[in-house]
């Protein structure tokens, strides 16, 4: 390197310049490849540390999988046990539901077709109502003018008929008296012609004995004196006399005929008019059939108002009412305003007669009062209530049209108080009511009691019953007071005819078979067991009958009834016995509702087995249930996915 310089000594110095120039930037590089040697080094020795580290991860990875092979193999297994039983279980469930699932389709099918022919039925009916209701139209388009038509018609053909049957009746009473003479005239007659035939005897044998002379100057026959001549004349008499009967006779004849005659005719003409009559009832009955709500009424008139009076009132006549085969020919009512509440009151005896007490809807609920007071009308008081409220709903609905005489009235006053009272008094309960209570025997024995009563026109929702008898004992008497065991008999009605449907002779007394509820009122408790088996609509009417019982014997005890006992003791008794019927129909409610609770519950709890059973793809339930369990996979992913990361950062160190 020396001779090099010595050679060349003018260039020496800038090459001798430039060589450590760049053994300086050499010098930098190899430093620098040093430290990039060095921090490979040591990566490399750190990225032999992390295989290492990840080694002895996999390791424990490769133990933990094991593990968890060997964990999952006797899952598998278990599961695969479990799924077995489990597939058969449900096998002979799923075949179960099956037969379930063919018995519901053979009852579905039934439905299906008792719905199509009744489809078919509700069609033939409606092509049938569309026929029937043309006819109707084209017969007579008003049908409430048709029906008033006939119904003037039917009373005008009873008028005839009552008259003809007035002369019919009178001509059979012409004709027997007639008949009467005519056998007295044929008996005087007879007798007249056996006198005359007996005076022509004599004479014609006077004659015969030639006591002509006789004739003119008279004898004496058997120391009578006869005279001839008078003889005679009283025989022309006689003769002339029996001419004029025998006239009179055939007169009697003629006349007898002519009322044969006119009663023959009027027997068609009766036998016309009753076939009319009943041609008509039978429209009339298929019009009310047709339509069961139909009303008709001849007239509605407002009698009187008062519309300045601390309670407003307004009294009401209606004539001619007739709905379903109920007909009133005339009856009044009023109706009040009392603090803005509307109230309706029947009126007896006519406009100016007996008001009954006043009934409030709205105050049934809030008043003892008038609770009592609903439930004391009688049936043919309250068929009068229900009529007025037809009718006023119809005046409602038609704005006034058809209203009669109205003098002083604003039905836009009225209005809104008249459309609640209708609505409130539709909205009531239907109780049992009846027509009137009787007494009709008290027996009183040593150690036995009753009372025996008799109701008419019993009605209860559908049941219609025009005489019902019940009998209210006591049995056990005690001597120093009344008895603890009450009993309802309920006998045949006259001893023949059952009272309600479900009834049966439970026993016999001495008056006979009868139905007999007995109760314990010192153990609260009655014969449940027999009031079971009546069915529901006689249950509820012979517990209305016991719950009305204390309000009947108050209205006995009011009309002065007299009875041996005290009635006070027969009504704390009849209260007594209404309260234990309920209290124990109360509780024997309670305990069937209990038993409906759980027996909900209990198919709330079966429902998701139910639910399992009828879904269509419970295999491929069963298969993931078979298949792993999800928990694992998601922890065994969960792990894997660091060892993933980690194993890419080895590979970028390593590179």
């Amino acid at each position: 390197m020396f001779g090099f310089f010595k050679k060349n000594d003018a260039p020496a110095l800038p090459a001798a310049e430039q060589v450590p120039r760049e053994l300086r930037v050499l010098t930098d590089e190899i430093a620098d490849l040093k430290k990039e040697i060095q921090q490979g080094q040591e990566s490399a020795e750190q990225g032999v540390r992390e295989l290492e580290t990840l080694k002895i991860q996999i390791k424990e990875l490769l133990v933990q999988n094991q593990i968890l092979n060997t964990e999952l193999d006797k899952k598998r297994v278990q599961d695969h046990h479990s799924d077995e039983s489990g597939l058969k279980d449900l096998e002979h469930r799923l075949q179960q539901t099956l037969l379930e699932k063919e018995v519901l389709q053979e009852r579905f099918n039934a439905l299906e077709k008792d719905r199509l022919e009744i489809v078919e039925n509700r069609q033939l009916l409606w092509e049938e109502y569309q026929k029937l209701d043309a006819l109707r139209n084209n017969f007579d388009p008003n049908l409430s003018d048709r029906a008033n038509q006939l119904q003037a018609e039917k009373d005008e053909l009873q008028e005839r008929f009552n008259v003809l049957e007035k002369d019919r009746s009178e001509i059979v009473e012409n004709r027997q008296f007639l008949w009467e003479e005519y056998q007295k005239l044929e008996v005087s007659r007879n007798e007249w012609q056996a006198r005359f035939h007996q005076i022509e005897q004599e004479v014609a044998d006077l004659r015969a004995k030639g006591l002509s002379a006789l004739v003119s100057s008279g004898a004496t026959v058997d120391g009578e004196i006869v005279d001839i001549e008078q003889i005679l004349e009283e025989s022309r008499r006689l003769k002339i006399q029996i001419e004029s009967l025998d006239q009179e006779n055939n007169f009697l004849l003629i006349q007898i005929r002519q009322n044969q005659d006119e009663i023959e005719k009027f027997t068609l003409e009766n036998k016309a008019i009753k076939d009319l009559n009943h041609s008509l009832n039978a429209k009339w009955h298929r019009l009310e059939r047709r339509f069961p709500n139909y009303i008709d009424y001849g007239g509605l008139e407002v009698v009187s108002v008062d519309g300045v009076a601390a309670v407003p009132k307004i009294i009401w006549k209606i004539t001619d009412y007739s709905k379903s085969g109920f007909a009133l020919p005339e009856f009044y009512f009023q109706t009040t305003l009392q603090n803005g509440q509307a109230g309706i009151s029947i009126i007896h005896g006519g406009g100016d007669g007996q008001l009954s007490e006043v009934l409030i809807p709205a105050l049934l609920t809030q008043s003892q009062a008038q609770r009592e007071i609903f439930i004391e009308y009688d049936l043919s008081e309250w068929n009068k209530i229900s009529a007025a409220c037809d009718v006023l709903e119809q005046l409602i609905i038609n704005n006034g049209l058809g209203l009669g005489q109205a003098e002083g009235f604003d039905l836009s006053f009225w209005k809104s108080s008249l459309s609640t009272l209708v609505q409130s008094i539709q909205k009531l309960p239907k109780i049992l009511r009846f027509e009137r209570v009787r007494l009709k025997r008290e027996l009183v024995n040593p150690n036995y009691e009753h009372l025996w009563l008799e109701f008419y026109d019993v009605q209860l929702d559908t049941y219609r019953q025009p005489k019902l008898e019940m009998r209210l004992a006591a049995a056990l008497v005690q001597a120093d007071g009344f008895s603890r065991f009450p009993k309802i008999e309920i006998p045949l009605v006259d001893g023949k005819e059952k009272p309600f449907e479900s009834w049966y002779p439970e026993s016999h007394d001495d008056q006979g078979t009868k139905l007999e509820l007995r109760f314990a009122l010192d153990k609260q408790a009655f014969d449940l067991g027999v009031f079971a088996k009546l069915s529901p609509l006689d249950q509820r009417l012979v517990q209305s009958f016991i719950y009305r019982l204390p309000a009947i014997l108050n209205r006995l005890a009011k009309n002065k009834v007299s009875i041996h006992r005290q009635w006070q003791d027969w009504y704390e008794f009849a209260r007594t016995t209404a309260q234990v019927m309920q209290a124990q129909l109360t509780q024997a409610r309670a305990l069937k509702d209990s038993a409906e609770q759980s027996q909900a519950s209990k198919a709330g709890e079966n429902a998701p087995v139910d639910e399992k059973l009828n879904k269509p793809i419970s295999v491929v339930r069963v298969t993931k249930k078979g298949a792993g369990n999800p928990p694992a996979e998601n922890t065994t992913s969960g792990t894997k996915k660091p060892i993933a990361s980690k194993k890419k950062t080895a590979s970028r160190s390593a590179k």
